[in-house]
């Protein structure tokens, strides 16, 4: 299948977080103009077979979720927890009321990949479902 590639920019913060599900390969063919290269992953962590998806953030708060495979939405909104938590580092956030704040801007990164990934799982299933009628 095809890698999907989706962006969601943090608005008035001047950061990003990417999601790129696919063959790590596909990361170096990536063109967007705000994808910093220092988000790819080391190449230990792009090859690792013991984790669904990781997420990797860089030291201007920007971050990349990635994933060989569609994960699934518990594992999704597990790794946009580790973006917002660069984020927040980054912009050294200090809340009055305990991760108000962080979960806010979980919902908005979930919020702007979940429909994505939900319509990729439905290819994928149709796909299967195509393959095994023949």
């Amino acid at each position: 299948m095809k890698p999907l590639f989706a962006h969601f920019c943090v608005t008035g913060f001047d950061r990003d977080v990417f999601l790129y599900v696919g063959d790590p390969a596909g990361l170096k063919r990536v063109r967007h103009q705000r994808f910093n290269k220092i988000l790819l992953p080391p190449r230990e962590d792009l090859e690792r077979t013991d984790v669904d998806a990781l997420c990797m953030g860089n030291k201007h708060g920007s971050s990349l979720i990635f994933a060989r495979e569609t994960p699934t939405d518990a594992t999704l909104v597990h790794e946009c927890v580790h973006a917002a938590a660069f984020l927040h580092e980054d912009l050294g956030v200090k809340e009055s009321s305990p991760f108000e704040g962080l979960c806010y801007l979980v919902e908005n990164i979930f919020a702007a990949f979940q429909p994505r990934l939900a319509k990729r799982r439905a290819a994928e299933a149709r796909a299967k479902k195509k393959g095994k009628s023949k």
